[in-house]
């Protein structure tokens, strides 16, 4: 597991009547959890003080910096991890990841279902660590 940059990104979000935020993010690149023989994937891990998880159009203008910001990765290899702190799940967070993939026009979208991995530990651990 390789953290290969931290960053932030000035967003404008659409739930919050157009405010700016400062969103700091870590890009890692490893393989699939539970596929280690798929080749690495970069994932892009948010802890969610914006409520982007809950926020569609928000979630999506920030997808569209990252999409420009990587380039170079196809659109099955980027993924967002979003987490948030919850005492009510066994790992402590409730984790959900977003997949990109290519619509009609060939142009990368994040798809609107999550996959929620709050019960994987070993994704939770790749979010803490």
């Amino acid at each position: 597991m390789k953290e290969i940059s931290k960053d932030v990104a000035i967003v404008s979000l659409i739930h919050r009547d157009w405010s700016c935020e400062a969103i700091y993010y870590r890009v890692k690149t490893i393989p699939m959890p539970g596929s280690p023989a798929g080749g690495n994937h970069l994932f892009v891990i948010i802890e969610d003080k914006c409520e982007l998880m809950d926020n569609e159009k928000s979630r999506e203008s920030f997808s569209r910096i990252i999409l420009s910001r990587y380039p170079g990765i196809p659109a099955k290899r980027l993924h967002l991890i979003f987490f948030v702190s919850c005492v009510e799940k066994p790992n402590g967070m409730t984790v959900k990841m977003y997949n990109f993939d290519r619509n009609d026009n060939r142009q990368s979208v994040i798809k609107p279902d999550p996959v929620d991995f709050s019960e994987n530990t070993a994704v939770c651990a790749m979010v803490m660590f």
